[in-house]
């Protein structure tokens, strides 16, 4: 129960539990709400990123970007992996506790108002509460730019209540929440375009498919300048044991020597995605000194992340990226074990078909996370099995399943994968008991 005297505790464990007695609100009432707080947030610059992989990393690239240019910058992200704090940051500064608390307590009261003033109850789901608290909190403390991450889709997100957009990013599309947003890249890729307004600049990723062309039609329908980036044009990749080096190139020019500092070949298409978003937003502000500091010194946790000595933890939690993360894997040397739990209303089968095809792993470790969502663990193994000569061990336990990786790897490079809960709950692991 909502109480004026909470403690941080309180208002973060208060908010867990907004799930299991809130449902959805209509758009129109989320607009609404918004409006009824006096839009906070937008006195800045907003950057608007949708897409399905690739969001949070191309949002902390851009970050980087910004401020390496001297800018001020806010970004709203999800989920978080160890803190609800993570999701709302200024300057890579997490929100205070004590601010965090104040703004909840804002937003709670306001929503009081705005109930006696409707003559009905209202109250924000989890995501929107958050979003309304970073909103708030952006407006308080003003920064020249803040980057929304949307949470689920685009058109209906959240995230979509402001207008007032300096610029729109579309990173990568694939199936994903199909129940949601539709069966086949053509639609998926039309409701994240629903971030689109006429007149403001939009960069996206075209993979040359369906979602390219939709989000191309979109663009053009609305009246919007468009800027392109594709996968070939990141160039000379190579690729060293914690980081990768590499070239983009534009149509005219280009930059040389960039390295991002990670061992996923896919981040660098996520780095050249953010570079042109970047110059899409400061023009000859942006140099290439700016873009080699900002990539190099971009760190975005559980995207192939070492959080500790030949530990791997990826976020990977659909078939685009388990793909990518199995392109990465096999580009290391050495056995390798993999810790691997996802939740059923994901495409598991095909990310299982793709982890097995290749042989990537002498040990598979099932575990279970996700609540009433988890996935039956004997039917993972069975698919496992089915495609793998591997080791397959069931531990249902995601912390025990963790204790054993790392007790039984003997040497062996050990990977997480399948989702961003078991990534954020091993990361935490990490920081607290393993060093």
């Amino acid at each position: 129960m909502f109480k004026e005297n909470m403690s941080f505790r309180d208002v973060e464990d208060y908010i867990l539990e907004i799930p299991k007695f809130t449902k959805k609100n209509q758009m129109e009432t989320t607009r609404a709400f918004y409006e009824f707080l006096g839009r906070p947030g937008e006195t800045s610059r907003i950057v608007h990123v949708a897409g399905t992989n690739g969001k949070g990393s191309v949002c902390a690239f851009l970050e980087s970007i910004l401020m390496n240019a001297g800018h001020s910058c806010g970004f709203f992200s999800s989920p978080h992996l160890v803190s609800m704090r993570e999701r709302m940051r200024i300057g890579r500064a997490d929100i205070s506790e004590k601010d965090f608390q104040g703004i909840f307590l804002t937003v709670m009261k306001k929503c009081e108002e705005f109930s006696g003033y409707h003559g009905e109850q209202y109250h924000p789901t989890f995501f929107e509460i958050l979003f309304f608290m970073a909103m708030l909190w952006f407006e308080k403390k003003r920064p020249e730019y803040i980057i929304l991450e949307t949470g689920l889709g685009g058109r209906l997100d959240t995230t979509n209540v402001t207008d007032q957009k300096a610029l729109c990013v579309i990173t990568g599309i694939a199936l994903e929440h199909t129940e949601y947003l539709g069966d086949t890249l053509w639609d998926i890729a039309g409701e994240k375009a629903g971030i689109i307004r006429g007149g403001v600049p939009l960069v996206y990723l075209d993979d040359g498919g369906d979602a390219g062309r939709r989000i191309a039609r979109e663009a053009e329908r609305l009246g919007t300048p468009v800027t392109v980036f594709q996968k070939k044009q990141v160039e000379k990749l190579k690729k060293h044991e914690k980081f990768i080096d590499f070239s983009i190139l534009f149509e005219y020019y280009g930059y040389s020597d960039i390295t991002v500092s990670s061992g996923a070949f896919y981040q660098s298409v996520n780095a050249g995605l953010a570079l042109r978003a970047g110059e899409r937003l400061l023009g000859d502000e942006m140099t290439p000194e700016i873009a080699r500091k900002a990539i190099r010194e971009t760190l975005w946790p559980c995207r192939m992340e070492e959080v500790l000595e030949d530990v791997f933890v990826d976020g990977a939690h659909n078939p685009d990226g388990v793909k990518a993360f199995a392109e990465s894997v096999k580009a290391m040397a050495g056995e390798k074990v993999l810790l691997f739990s996802v939740v059923s209303d994901k495409n598991y089968e095909e990310m299982i078909d793709i982890l097995t095809k290749e042989n990537l792993f002498e040990t598979i470790i099932i575990t279970c996370i996700g609540g009433s969502r988890k996935a039956d663990a004997d039917e993972l193994k069975r698919l496992f099995e089915a495609g793998s000569n591997a080791e397959i061990l069931v531990v249902e336990d995601a912390k025990e399943a963790f204790c054993k990786a790392m007790g039984d790897r003997e040497g062996r490079l050990l990977f997480v994968a399948g989702s961003l809960y078991l990534a954020g709950l091993v990361k935490g692991l990490c920081e607290e008991e393993f060093k």
